[in-house]
């Protein structure tokens, strides 16, 4: 029997939609998955792997908002749009903004925390 790797099971998890497609794509019995998965060397790299996927979707996201709120902000002055869907942009906007000011305050108050702690 060949050992996969902590990566390759993770790997394997992340490409499959449920833990017996990835027991079957990877050629293992899902009580042996399981069995891996309970292990904190696993569960450290499956941390690892969710971070980098989580940064990763978050950079991407981050790169779109600038697009997405300009796409809002032209519907919500488009004329030619219904009353509600122009005010639909505007919460939408409104909601998105407030949601990046909660984050940026957020992040604020961690980075001085973190450089308290140092």
């Amino acid at each position: 029997m060949v050992t996969l790797s902590n990566e390759e099971i993770v790997s394997a998890l992340l490409s499959n939609g449920t833990n017996k497609a990835t027991a079957d794509a990877l050629g293992i019995s899902e009580s042996y998955l399981y069995k891996r998965m309970r292990t904190p060397a696993f569960q450290a790299t499956l941390k690892e792997a969710k971070a980098i996927v989580f940064k990763t979707f978050l950079e991407s996201a981050q790169r779109n908002m600038i697009d997405a709120v300009s796409t809002m902000v032209e519907i919500m002055n488009n004329q030619d749009c219904s009353p509600q869907i122009r005010l639909n942009a505007a919460q939408a906007v409104v909601s998105t903004v407030t949601r990046l000011q909660n984050s940026a305050v957020t992040e604020r108050k961690e980075n001085e925390y973190l450089s308290w702690s140092i």
